[in-house]
């Protein structure tokens, strides 16, 4: 092998003397290569999957400016749990048709901002922390929720919603 190794050497015309530096060079080069390749497919892939949420954010906040519970209901998971501030858990989408029901009667607007997602290993589950922000005829509320969401067939729905008031609670 190291015949070979001179051969080559000689025959490209590199100086026995430099021979080391240049594969030192050659061998950083390679490695920062693989480096840089293998941190651009997460990032692309990060992107791209907190692109997919920060639209299925818009088509929520859009939803609900149109009232439209359909579109609404469809973004939630069959086995959605439901953790409202003050009340009990709900499992099913029940309860969030009853409260989108009851908001969107009551003319209350609704509206999501994202401040942080956090992607699962392999991207399947995502949680997305943010503000809301509600107003009605004398009513107005802001305050965090907490989505819980699962990617399935490239679509992302809500496993897990819950939300809290940035208001004291009042006394009884």
């Amino acid at each position: 092998m190291k015949i070979i190794v001179n051969d080559v050497i000689r025959r490209i015309g590199i100086d026995k003397r430099k021979y080391k530096q240049h594969i030192s060079i050659f061998l950083f080069l390679v490695l920062m290569s693989l480096q840089v390749a293998g941190q651009d497919k997460p990032r692309t892939e990060l992107t791209h999957l907190t692109n997919e949420i920060s639209e299925l954010n818009n088509i929520f906040n859009e939803a609900f400016v149109k009232k439209n519970i359909e579109e609404l209901l469809s973004r939630y998971d069959k086995g959605l749990i439901l953790l409202p501030p003050n009340a009990p858990k709900s499992i099913g989408t029940e309860g969030i048709e009853t409260l989108y029901k009851y908001v969107l009667a009551n003319d209350i607007s609704l509206k999501h901002t994202i401040e942080e997602i956090e992607f699962s290993d392999d991207y399947s589950q995502a949680i997305v922390i943010g503000n809301y922000e509600t107003k009605g005829d004398n009513f107005y509320d802001i305050g965090t929720y907490l989505f819980v969401l699962k990617r399935k067939n490239n679509t992302w729905t809500i496993t897990v919603d819950m939300f809290n008031s940035d208001k004291p609670t009042k006394e009884k």
